[in-house]
C-alpha cells in the first residue's frame, strides 16, 4: 500500500509523536502522478435489450452520432479552457490558505501608526536615540543592511556624527575605500533639534547559522550657541540568525516533497512554554513576525511553516499547541547550528 504524503499529517493524528513523524515523513515516498495520463474507464455494461436491435438500426444510429469536426475542435476548446480554470482556481486557493498570517498580521497592527515599530533600540542618551533595524536578502546571501533611526531628543544641534563597529571573524562592517577595519563611517546629516533621520549600514557576513553580537561607538558633537560639547554613545549590534531569514510563500506540495526529500537532515524538537490561556492564533502570529516565516497550512491546533536564509537554508517548522500553557516546534533543515539557534529564538520570544 503506497502511503500518502500531507504536509499535515501529524495534524490528523495528534496523538502521533512528534520525532516519530519527523522519521516516518522522512523514508516516506512521495507519489508520482502523470497529468497526460489518461484514467481508467471501466466499459458500461451492455442492456439486453440492444441485442434486439438489428444491424440497419446500428448503422444509422452511428452515423448520426458522429460528431462533426467543428463540434470535436469546439470541444476540445472548451475542455482546454475547464483544465486553465480549475488550475487557477487551485493556485488562488492556495494563495488564500497562505495569506492568513498576512491578514492575523493586519489586524494585530490595526491602530498601529509608527512605521518604526519593528525596530529595535541600539543605544541612547539624554540628547540622542538610535533605533535599528536588519534586511536581509536572498539575492546577496553575504551581505546585510543595518538601517539606523536616529533621533535627536535635545533642543542643541547634532553634528559630526561618526558610526563605528568592531569587527569580528565572521562579520565586518563596509566602510570607505583606503579606510582602516578601526575607521568609523560618517554620518551624512546633521540633526537640528527635535529631528529624525536614517542611516543604512552594509555588513558583510560569512556564516550566518548562528547569532551575532558586535560592539560599536557613535560619536557626535553636541553644538550650543554657548559652545560645543563631544559625547559618544556604546552599543551592542544584536544579529539573531532570523534576521537572516526573509519570508518567503511556498505551495504546499513543494513544502511536502522537501518534507519527504532526503536533503534536510538536521532534525530537532522542543517543547516551549507559553503564557498561560495564550490562543494559538496569537502564538503563531507572533512566532512568523519575529521568525520571519510564512504560514503553508494549518489546523485548529497546529500549523507547517517555511523559511528561507538569505544562504539558502530551508526551514521546515511545525508548530502544535500542547494544552493551554506549551507548545511544540519541529524543525528540519540541513545544519544543525541553525536549528538550535532558531529553537532558541522562539524559547525566548515568549520568555521574554
Amino acid at each position: 500500500m503506497v502511503m500518502i504524503l500531507s504536509s499535515l499529517v501529524f495534524l490528523s493524528n495528534l496523538q502521533l509523536d512528534d520525532m516519530d513523524f519527523w522519521l516516518s515523513s522522512t523514508d516516506a515516498p512521495v507519489p508520482q502522478t502523470d497529468a497526460k495520463q489518461d484514467p481508467k474507464v471501466e466499459p458500461a455494461q451492455k442492456s439486453p435489450e440492444s441485442d434486439k436491435c438489428d444491424s440497419k438500426q446500428i448503422a444509422s444510429d452511428q452515423n448520426s452520432a458522429s460528431p462533426k469536426p467543428e463540434k470535436i475542435k469546439e470541444k476540445k476548446k472548451k475542455e482546454k479552457k475547464d483544465k486553465k480554470e480549475k488550475k487557477k482556481s487551485k493556485k488562488v486557493d492556495s494563495q488564500e490558505e497562505t495569506s492568513t498570517l498576512d491578514t492575523l498580521l493586519m489586524d494585530a497592527d490595526v491602530g498601529t501608526d509608527d512605521p518604526h515599530k519593528n525596530y529595535s533600540i541600539l543605544g541612547e542618551d539624554p540628547n540622542l536615540q538610535m533605533l535599528y533595524d536588519i534586511k536581509a536578502n536572498v539575492k546577496d546571501k553575504h551581505r546585510a543592511i543595518v538601517s539606523v533611526i536616529f533621533r535627536n531628543l535635545s533642543d542643541a544641534q547634532l553634528v559630526s556624527l561618526e558610526f563605528n563597529v568592531l569587527d569580528s571573524l565572521n562579520m565586518k562592517m563596509h566602510r570607505n575605500i583606503g579606510d582602516s577595519s578601526h575607521d568609523p563611517v560618517k554620518v551624512p546629516f546633521q540633526l537640528p533639534p527635535g529631528t529624525t533621520n536614517e542611516g543604512q549600514f552594509a555588513f558583510s557576513v560569512d556564516s550566518i547559522v548562528m547569532p551575532q553580537w558586535l560592539r560599536g561607538t557613535v560619536t557626535y558633537i553636541l553644538k550650543r550657541p554657548d559652545g560645543s560639547t563631544s559625547e559618544k554613545i556604546d552599543f551592542k549590534l544584536n544579529f539573531p540568525v532570523s534576521c537572516f531569514i526573509v519570508q518567503t510563500v511556498v505551495e504546499k506540495d513543494y513544502f511536502a516533497n522537501l518534507l519527504a526529500g532526503g536533503t534536510l537532515t538536521e532534525k530537532q524538537s522542543m517543547t516551549i512554554n507559553i503564557p498561560d490561556g495564550l490562543e494559538f492564533d496569537s502564538v503563531l502570529a507572533k512566532v512568523c513576525s519575529s521568525m520571519h516565516t510564512t504560514v503553508v497550512e494549518r489546523a485548529e491546533l497546529g500549523a507547517s511553516l517555511y523559511g528561507l536564509s538569505m544562504q539558502q537554508h530551508q526551514l521546515l517548522l511545525l508548530v502544535k499547541l500542547k494544552g493551554n500553557d506549551s507548545i511544540s516546534v519541529d524543525i528540519k533543515t540541513t545544519d544543525g547550528h541553525l536549528v538550535s539557534s532558531i529553537l532558541k529564538e522562539i524559547r525566548d520570544l515568549f520568555q521574554a
